[in-house]
């Protein structure tokens, strides 16, 4: 967006006037995403998170993801709105997470949720790049565009205590940046979700018994990357992102440059 549209952006808000303080918001939240339109142009694009974490552990995951970004701004969000003061195109985000610990719907409300679902399964099939993690495809959260986007159903799930053995499959080279990380390692996720996908998506890292626990899909316009961790149960939030792990870290990075990166 240039300022010429910004100025034309907010005249038409105000001119709106009938609806008083409201156009006026509208003019100022065109103006915001105008601004981070330009920012993007000059710094690159940044990358938004949303979560239900508890503040001061989404604080910790976003700090130690911080240092694995470089000059990649990590912008976290604290409400379905805030999405709404940044154009969702690749120009201005280069991916968006959804961290969903507990069944959590992104926004109460289903008209406002409905219309971010929208604008993020467009933002999708515009070449954007998406992660979620955990319950993000769970049917209960109410996002069903975007868990067909994902190409996933969650099956069954079921309480954990030992940390989970993540074994690299020979898929891994499909999607780069997972082909250069650890062939097998352990994170206490907490709970075991299992899940079934459709035939294109591709299993990066899977349990022994083959249970998906990183699936990538590639819908040649945007990219999808699901992470199994983020559970959250009776005793809080799982060790493997309350104190987040170093592979987790390494995943979410790996996630970042895959489904942010360019396009062939």
């Amino acid at each position: 967006m240039d300022l010429s549209q910004l100025v034309v952006d907010l005249m038409a808000s105000i001119i709106a006037g009938a609806a008083g303080g409201l156009a006026v918001k509208a003019g100022f939240d065109a103006m915001s995403r105008g601004w981070l339109s330009v920012q993007a142009s000059w710094f690159g694009p940044c990358v938004l998170v949303w979560s239900d974490l508890p503040a001061n552990d989404e604080s910790r995951l976003a700090a130690r993801l911080r240092t694995k970004l470089g000059n990649v701004e990590l912008v976290q969000l604290r409400s379905a709105a805030e999405f709404r003061r940044h154009p969702l195109n690749r120009r201005c985000v280069k991916c968006v997470i959804l961290i969903v610990t507990d069944v959590t719907k992104i926004a109460d409300d289903e008209h406002t949720r409905r219309d971010l679902e929208s604008r993020l399964v467009a933002y999708v099939n515009n070449g954007g790049g998406l992660i979620g993690l955990h319950d993000a495809v769970y049917r209960r959260i109410g996002l069903d565009q975007l868990r067909q986007q994902f190409g996933c159903e969650s099956t069954t799930y079921s309480p954990y205590s030992e940390p989970i053995l993540y074994v690299r499959t020979r898929h891994a080279g499909r999607c780069p940046p997972f082909g250069q990380m650890t062939e097998t390692f352990s994170l206490d996720d907490g709970e075991l979700l299992k899940t079934s996908w459709v035939s294109d998506a591709v299993t990066i890292y899977e349990t022994p018994d083959g249970t998906p626990l990183v699936v990538c899909r590639d819908l040649d316009s945007g990219r999808l990357v699901w992470l199994h961790s983020a559970n959250r149960g009776e005793n809080g939030v799982a060790s493997s992102i309350r104190n987040p792990d170093r592979q987790l870290i390494e995943l979410l990075k790996a996630s970042i440059d895959w489904a942010g990166g360019e396009r062939r």
